[in-house]
């Protein structure tokens, strides 16, 4: 092998590249009449000008090696990652003995892993992840000495979980998840691993493994990050776990897990990230979770715990992300323990929040008015529990917050003006007692959890059905581009604005008896002058003036009655008949409509009483200037009036 310029260097790289298919002009500059390969795109060279590395990354390179490329005697690294290499992984590396770093992830390889891989015995960093290999892990890979690091997933193995991972003593990084036929259980030979030089991380996640998580992994006490999740793994978290002092990452969500939390996870100091969301735990969080670590995110949706939330998640105050949607927390449960009967105020106030998901429990109390601290929280997901009071006004400070939801809990009082603050994308409170008037904001879509808040922008669905809300629909609705938007069994009044009144909300308006709209809608035409229609103020009105009406009448017969006997002189009944009412029954009927016949001594009235009789009563006034021929007069009526019979 000659120097920089040499012809016989020169005559390896044609060799080399000329089966290649550089479809990205990736390797322009590879070419002979440029006498120094070591300033070709991707080459690397060592102080004697000899060639170390080939790294051409994302140059979407195909067509087959060759095995010229182990014509470089120093090669230590071939790095092609990312590129369009296909087809199975032939044997063309089997002479490149220096090689130390291996990377062909991220390409369409096919068929087995290739065996002889094992005979490189310097290697350290072999990457064959993100291709579409098939078949079990070589045991021959268990012999490589030196290997640091081992990337396999996101293929197609099959078979059992390679066992000889508890011999390869230099291993520091070990991934091979996302190979859903890949069964069997994780190996009790990890104890093999000195404490000193074990895995730093590990991912094993979304496979098909099973058993239990073995107790001897508290003495991987390097390891940092460990994702068992999305398995089928059995039994109980090991307490053992306590000892992995340097974990930032415990990621078991989505297996079958029981069994308590063990306290020992509260107290890793390096514990950022906690992912057992979806098993069958039960018990309470660790009280102590978050007091000595940077908690950032955590998610235990769906995990069957219960009681009281941590008040000490967000004592650093780096806490991103928490979710913890259906479960059985009740704070209520733990007041004979003397906890705090609220979500922890520091939860509700966390300054980089930006994800917050307790829907589908049992809390209890209100929606702190530190929630106005959270600027940077984009969801707030509190559905399904027995959340009261009112909005917080301080809601309206959250300029960044995108999804509300508080539907099915006890909210009362009127929904904030605040909210009209708020850029929402979507704004969710059906079930709930809220009145009021329903105030004008800006909504859209909502997204699932909180890992791309940055994806909300347009605006399309809104959903305030079943809720208390009462005054007319804000115009502004009428500017958003809404695919969803129901406003249904409210008490809402007044006219539709006209940019809604189209075919695509014809049900949004439903069970709000006051409101009018147009044509397109299933509600009641209203005049520009009339914002009810004659319909319902029939069905309003009718009833109270009737109402009224006989409440009018009552009081109207009753002072006819006390006036007729405060303006009544003295008077005097003589009954001609037996009859069971006293006076005030006949002074009260001696009405002109009762008039039967008159004369000088007066008005004779025929009067029914209440057993059905009729009577005959003749009002005779006595005027005392008549003197003697008046009373003389009275007496000639009486004695008429006795012998007359009423029909």
């Amino acid at each position: 092998m000659e120097g920089i310029a040499g012809r016989s260097r020169l005559r390896i790289f044609p060799c080399f590249t000329v089966d290649w298919r550089d479809t990205s002009n990736a390797l322009s500059n590879w070419n002979e009449s440029h006498q120094n390969p070591c300033a070709w795109k991707g080459i690397s060279c060592d102080a004697f000008n000899t060639i170390t590395s080939v790294d051409n990354t994302d140059a979407l390179i195909s067509s087959n090696l060759t095995s010229t490329i182990c014509n470089l005697p120093n090669l230590t690294a071939l790095i092609l990652q990312g590129n369009a290499f296909s087809g199975p992984f032939s044997n063309v590396l089997l002479h490149c003995k220096r090689l130390q770093k291996l990377d062909f992830s991220n390409n369409n390889f096919t068929g087995e892993l290739p065996p002889y891989i094992s005979q490189l015995s310097e290697l350290r960093v072999f990457n064959f992840a993100h291709n579409a290999f098939c078949g079990s892990v070589p045991l021959a890979f268990g012999t490589l000495p030196k290997l640091e690091a081992l990337f396999l997933h996101e293929n197609s193995l099959s078979g059992t979980f390679p066992m000889f991972v508890g011999n390869l003593e230099s291993l520091i990084n070990f991934t091979i998840g996302s190979n859903p036929l890949l069964r069997g259980v994780i190996p009790r030979e990890l104890d093999n691993l000195n404490s000193s030089s074990a895995i730093i991380s590990s991912s094993i996640s979304h496979n098909n493994l099973s058993g239990r998580i073995p107790g001897n992994i508290g003495q991987l006490t390097s390891l940092s990050e460990l994702d068992c999740g999305h398995n089928q793994l059995q039994g109980t978290i090991p307490t053992a776990i306590g000892n992995l002092t340097y974990l930032s990452s415990l990621q078991l969500q989505d297996n079958q897990l029981t069994g308590k939390i063990p306290t020992q996870v509260g107290e890793l100091r390096y514990l950022s990230n906690l992912m057992l969301y979806t098993n069958k735990l039960n018990g309470w969080l660790p009280q102590s979770l978050g007091r000595y670590c940077n908690f950032i995110v955590s998610d235990v949706s769906e995990s069957g715990l219960e009681g009281p939330l941590p008040k000490n998640l967000c004592m650093r105050g780096v806490l991103y992300g928490f979710a913890a949607t259906s479960n059985n927390f009740n704070v209520s449960l733990h007041r004979q323990y003397q906890l705090s009967d609220e979500i922890p105020e520091g939860l509700w106030g966390a300054a980089k929040l930006k994800g917050l998901f307790l829907n589908n429990n049992k809390f209890e109390g209100k929606i702190s008015a530190a929630i106005g601290q959270a600027k940077n929280l984009s969801q707030l997901k509190i559905s399904n529990n027995q959340f009261e009071g009112r909005i917080p006004r301080e809601v309206g400070q959250l300029t960044k917050l995108q999804v509300f939801e508080a539907s099915n809990n006890r909210l009362t009082d009127p929904i904030p003006h605040e909210f009209t603050n708020l850029s929402l994308v979507r704004r969710n409170s059906r079930g709930n007692y809220v009145a009021g008037e329903s105030q004008s904001a800006q909504f859209g879509l909502q997204s699932t959890y909180w890992q791309n808040p940055g994806a909300f922008s347009n605006i399309s669905s809104l959903d305030l059905s079943n809720n208390l809300l009462s005054g007319s629909v804000p115009l502004e609705l009428g500017r958003l581009n809404l695919n969803i938007f129901n406003v249904s069994n409210n008490h809402l009044s007044g006219r539709i604005p006209g940019v809604l009144d189209i075919p695509a909300y014809t049900e949004s308006f439903l069970g709000n008896p006051m409101l009018c709209g147009g044509r397109n809608l299933m509600l009641p035409s209203c005049s520009s002058t009339h914002k009810l229609s004659p319909q319902t103020l029939a069905t309003i009105l009718v009833p109270s003036l009737v109402i009224l009406a006989i409440a009018l009448y009552s009081i109207y017969l009753y002072r006819s009655c006390v006036r007729k006997q405060s303006d009544t002189p003295l008077w005097k009944m003589k009954p001609f008949h037996s009859i069971d009412v006293d006076e005030s029954y006949i002074i009260c009927n001696l009405e002109e409509s009762n008039v039967i016949g008159s004369g000088g001594a007066g008005k004779v009235y025929k009067i029914v009483m209440p057993d059905g009789q009729a009577v005959a009563v003749k009002k005779i006034q006595i005027i005392s200037r008549a003197g003697r021929n008046s009373k003389r007069k009275v007496g000639q009526e009486k004695n008429k009036m006795g012998e007359v019979e009423v029909d």
